[in-house]
């Protein structure tokens, strides 16, 4: 693996086939065309393995208002990895806009720590035109995962395979049809409280979760 590569905008559509692909996503022109608008691509990073990038991460500079001021910040966004090409750490995002993960093994402990960037379901251009939401999807955790004190529109667990317990307390969403906690595989426990909506199957037509441990809360029927 290479050191972390700084890009230019001759990178941009490797740049953007390897972030899309890492979300088992088509690249479409169109799409292409929006998130180029709010993207710097000397903002823009990337790992590379043999030469080839399997690895992305952007920051977008953005203005937030506080009490009194307005100041500059930077939103981070395009977190992508290949399949095959898993981390072997831990991920913690803390008071991240949105975390969206699909297709990656993370070998050690998985934390959604507060943020989610609003409860409002609207459209957003930082996020492509759709809602700020996080996720953990299609993939495997090694160790522990947890959320706490989430607000966003939408979160959800679904066919994740958890090495330990996995715990989701506090969350706050706009979407009714959020927290659905489906078809994973948890070696520990599996528990959920304080959830507003509280954890469920929603529309996802997913299947029973399967615990070694205990279920508990909000998840004790799921």
């Amino acid at each position: 693996m290479s050191p972390v590569e700084r890009l230019t905008a001759a990178d941009q559509a490797a740049f953007e086939a390897t972030c899309h692909l890492a979300f088992h996503e088509v690249a479409h022109p169109a799409d292409v065309e929006i998130y180029q608008r709010v993207t710097d691509p000397e903002r823009t990073f990337a790992v590379r393995e043999d030469g080839e990038m399997v690895a992305t991460g952007a920051n977008i500079a953005r203005e937030l208002t506080v009490p009194g001021a307005t100041v500059r910040m930077a939103g981070v966004s395009a977190i992508g990895v290949i399949a095959g090409h898993t981390r072997r750490g831990n991920l913690t995002a803390v008071g991240a806009w949105a975390t969206v993960v699909h297709g990656t093994t993370t070998r050690g402990n998985v934390s959604f720590l507060r943020g989610g960037g609003s409860e409002d379901c609207s459209i957003t251009p930082i996020l492509g035109q759709v809602p700020y939401y996080s996720t953990y999807q299609d993939g495997a955790i090694g160790g522990n995962f947890t959320v706490r004190r989430l607000h966003t529109c939408w979160f959800g667990l679904i066919r994740v395979h958890v090495g330990g317990n996995a715990l989701m307390v506090g969350g706050r969403f706009g979407d009714p049809d959020a927290m659905e906690i489906v078809t994973n595989v948890i070696g520990g426990n599996l528990g959920c409280f304080n959830n507003v909506p509280q954890a469920h199957v929603g529309d996802s037509q997913g299947e029973p979760n399967i615990v070694g441990g205990h279920k508990r809360g909000e998840c004790a029927a799921l």
